[in-house]
């Protein structure tokens, strides 16, 4: 059995002089002798309008219940007279009925001594010494263990009360178990003449945990994270970009491309010199369009893993328990859409690229045409001379 010893050797508060121990089970309690508590509230019939047999058998059909019980049990049953503190509300089909009730009420509350009667009974159950127990355990068999079983006479102290209970359903027009809330409310006013709701206390109590459950769901961290897809993502598409042949993406090669082989001086210089500046300026418009392919390639390439990032985003969003973890998702989310962006940004760069050094090939083109035209123009035209085709003498 549970050692319900006190812990101090003398008595200095209430509590200490209270029989009772602990809630055990729903509405059961363990009091300090070992002993097992449960009460019911009850509404018996009108027994003033009751003729002399319905009187007998009320008493005979309580009296079967009751000595079903057996020994070491007790019965308490007690009467409290409650204040009436309201008058009910009630809705009336017709304006009559409405009126009368009115007037009831407001006799009801000029009397102001109006009470209601609640009618509790109580089962108090010893079970027998741990020498009976061992005596009763020699003469059943089939046990699971030996000894004193304290959940087997809890059980048993359950099941034996449910059965009374159901006999005296028969012949109460209302009769229930108190539940923990009620149980305690009833035994604080054993004690005390003030009205403790203690179901009140116990769902507040149960609202701030909950409360606080709440707190610690909004606290919660996303147990996922896509920041690593995103920066692979973003890596690739930067690699590609780095990997611009001829004219990088930098301010310092575009300048130095442009004043070796594009703008004027692509009309300067020897032939051989235009001729290799030409083909430069070729070569860089193929690659420039080659290197726009790959960085297309490379962000379409993102889009399967885009999609299943976004998929699993959207998914903690909608199954997230918390605010925290809807606002790291939201976060995530548009980390995904700046990721996105930059594909966009790479890819109208790289084509941007290749559609300027082509258009800046054609310009040189066109500069170095102009220069060509201006050298044959300046230069001096034909002269006919004499030829001696034959020689003699």
């Amino acid at each position: 059995m549970l050692n319900l010893a006190e812990y101090r050797s003398r008595p200095t508060g209430l509590a200490d002089f209270l029989p009772w121990a602990a809630l055990v089970e729903q509405g059961v309690i363990l009091n300090k002798d070992g002993s097992f508590q449960r009460t019911a509230r009850f509404r018996g019939p009108d027994l003033d309008s009751a003729t002399p047999a319905e009187l007998v058998g009320v008493t005979a059909r309580l009296n079967n219940a009751l000595r079903r019980l057996g020994s070491g049990l007790a019965i308490f049953v007690e009467a409290v007279r409650l204040a009436a503190q309201h008058y009910p509300r009630s809705v009336f089909p017709d304006p009559a009925s409405a009126l009368v009730d009115l007037e009831r009420q407001d006799a009801f509350e000029e009397a102001g001594a109006h009470f209601e009667s609640r009618y509790f009974l109580t089962f108090v159950w010893l079970p027998p010494a741990e020498d009976a127990s061992r005596i009763e355990g020699w003469l059943y068999e089939g046990r699971a263990r030996t000894g004193v079983d304290p959940h087997e006479l809890r059980h048993g102290f359950v099941d034996r009360t449910n059965r009374v209970l159901q006999l005296v359903e028969g012949f109460m027009p209302e009769v229930a178990w108190l539940d923990d809330g009620d149980t305690l409310t009833y035994l604080h006013s054993t004690i005390s003449c003030e009205l403790q709701q203690v179901t009140n206390q116990i769902q507040m109590l149960s609202n701030q945990a909950t409360m606080l459950v709440n707190q610690a769901r909004n606290l919660a961290n996303l147990p996922m994270s896509t920041l690593s897809q995103l920066q692979s993502s973003t890596a690739q598409t930067q690699s590609l970009l780095g990997q611009a042949q001829n004219i990088a993406f930098n301010v310092q090669r575009v300048e130095q491309a442009y004043s070796t082989s594009y703008g004027t001086a692509a009309g300067t210089g020897s032939t051989a010199t235009m001729v290799a500046n030409a083909q430069t300026r070729w070569q860089n418009s193929v690659a420039a369009f080659e290197d726009s392919l790959k960085v297309q390639a490379g962000v379409v390439g993102n889009i399967p893993t885009n999609s299943s990032a976004m998929t699993s985003l959207v998914t903690a969003s909608q199954n997230s328990t918390g605010a925290l973890q809807a606002a790291q998702a939201g976060n995530q989310l548009l980390a995904l859409q700046s990721q996105q962006l930059s594909d966009v940004v790479a890819v109208l760069s790289a084509k941007s690229r290749a559609d300027a050094l082509e258009q800046a090939r054609t310009a040189s083109a066109e500069a170095q045409g102009q220069q060509n035209y201006q050298t044959f123009r300046t230069t001096t035209g034909y002269v006919p001379g004499a030829v001696t085709m034959f020689s003699g003498n």
